[in-house]
């Protein structure tokens, strides 16, 4: 049976976990202590790169409908733990989002979102982008 892994401080964090924040996000501790969330920083808008259509390769902050993007967020290598990243759940009535990820331990992973939109998606909107759990 497994069991999420409590993170009571930013050390553990840091020696859990080994987030590298892209610039312009921040990893911040949840309350209650069992995770983390990649944040864009205040006053900085999430850009989402384009991957189709004319404008493929353009940083976007807004999705219009039907376009593909990826949100780079920077890198994870969780140390000891099995790390399970959330997408944020407000996307999905709005967009074709990745499931849960599952990363195995010393494994470095690209903390990125693609984004498949069906309606308009304002990634500025959303409080927290991915969520990260740690468990053994």
């Amino acid at each position: 049976m497994s069991s999420f892994v409590c993170l009571p401080n930013a050390t553990r964090i840091g020696l859990h976990l080994r987030p590298e924040a892209a610039e312009g996000f921040y990893v911040r501790q949840l309350n209650s202590k069992f995770g983390v969330e990649i944040r864009a920083k205040e006053g900085i808008l999430p850009q989402a790169e384009l991957l189709s259509g004319k404008d493929a390769g353009t940083l976007v902050a807004k999705l219009a409908p039907n376009q593909r993007a990826v949100l780079r967020m920077g890198w994870i290598q969780p140390y000891k733990y099995q790390a399970m990243l959330v997408p944020n759940p407000t996307l999905l009535p709005i967009a074709t989002v990745q499931h849960a990820l599952i990363v195995e331990p010393k494994e470095e992973t690209e903390l990125a979102l693609f984004i498949n939109s069906h309606k308009e998606v304002d990634l500025t909107a959303l409080e927290w982008l991915v969520r990260i759990y740690l468990f053994e």
